[in-house]
């Protein structure tokens, strides 16, 4: 629930364009010179049109869209838009189904399922280099806290060449030290229900495995009902905070975390924390919140705003804070485990201490 940003010089607009142009790359000399790869979607869903009647067709022909603007709308739009489509292939085609879920929660799918999802290949992004570099440019480096919680880390990471092993489906290493993404990519809309959004740039969210698989899976995720990381910050939203103010020399067998909508979102659902089950994933850190008040309580003491200039003030709030590893500035909290956590219950500290005073 962290919002996802680019490093610059970055922006989405261009990562928008890299990602329809590296899907669709336009091949060919003399005479074949603008013609699509083979693997381009464009490719594969016109040659889907051609060898499809009826309804399904017709389905395939709506993906295309006038001269092409649902495919890129697809591929390249911003969440609302994905919506939009969603709701138009609902309202479209109801009895198009794609794949079907077994006893055991595994899901799969048919032959339509197969043929769309060969067109929008998810298998093929995911280990391609474009996917790499756009992970990089969202800033996800070695020990990147989840989006979705703020809890588990994801990391994009360097691997010797020569120390890994490469399976016979998997591209060859072009040097010693390779790029791997350790972490996985969620379809926000799902893609066994809608996959032609497989590799539609905004439903893939980077996320830890627990998020994605235990947690979410097939779970029905909304606009209206979840915090979509590329959208809304979750830090506009919720406010964590403590139920049992913290004492100094008072034992606790537990923390009990709370948390309440902001006054700009009143009525937004919390459907994330619950799905996500935050609260009790938080509460494992107990220990690490502790020391954290401690750490707080013995560096602003008493009579410390009388001490201490404005300018020295911010200073050591600034280095007991780095030594904690609590967010100092909004911005940070993506750069912190349970960031957003941290940096609520330090401010609340604070409010206490001002309003004891």
């Amino acid at each position: 629930m962290l919002k996802l940003s680019c490093n610059p010089p970055e922006t989405f607009e261009l990562l928008e364009h890299k990602h329809f142009e590296g899907l669709n790359k336009i091949i060919g000399t003399g005479q074949r010179r603008g013609l699509y790869a083979v693997a381009a979607p464009i490719t594969k869903l016109h040659s889907a049109i051609r060898n499809h009647s009826g309804r399904k067709r017709a389905f395939f022909e709506w993906l295309w869209g006038i001269n092409g603007g649902r495919l890129r709308a697809i591929l390249i739009g911003k969440p609302p838009l994905l919506k939009m489509i969603v709701d138009s292939f609902n309202q479209k085609f109801p009895e198009l189904v794609f794949s079907e879920q077994d006893a055991d929660g595994n899901v799969n799918f048919n032959a339509l399922g197969n043929t769309v999802l060969d067109i929008f290949n998810y298998k093929r992004y995911r280990q391609s280099d474009m996917c790499l570099n756009y992970l990089s440019a969202l800033g996800i480096r070695q020990a990147t806290p989840c989006p979705y919680c703020n809890f588990d880390e994801i990391y994009l990471t360097e691997v010797n060449g020569d120390d890994y092993h490469y399976d016979e489906d998997e591209r060859e290493a072009e040097a010693n030290n390779y790029q791997q993404a350790l972490l996985d990519l969620d379809h926000f809309f799902p893609k066994s229900r809608y996959p032609f959004l497989a590799i539609s740039l905004y439903n893939l969210v980077p996320s830890c495995h627990n998020c994605n698989s235990n947690f979410k899976h097939t779970k029905e995720f909304a606009l209206e009902t979840h915090v979509h990381p590329y959208m809304t910050d979750f830090e506009d939203i919720f406010t964590f905070s403590l139920k049992t103010p913290y004492v100094d020399g008072q034992t606790y067998d537990t923390l009990e975390i709370l948390y309440s909508n902001k006054a700009a979102y009143p009525d937004f659902p919390d459907n994330s924390i619950k799905d996500f089950r935050l609260i009790s994933r938080y509460n494992t850190k107990r220990e690490t919140l502790l020391d954290m008040l401690k750490a707080l309580h013995m560096g602003i003491f008493e009579n410390f705003d009388q001490i201490f200039t404005d300018q020295q003030q911010g200073d050591i709030k600034k280095l007991i804070l780095r030594n904690a590893k609590i967010p100092f500035e909004h911005q940070e909290i993506t750069k912190f485990q349970i960031g957003k956590l941290k940096r609520d219950i330090y401010l609340e500290f604070f409010q206490r201490k001002s309003n004891l005073a």
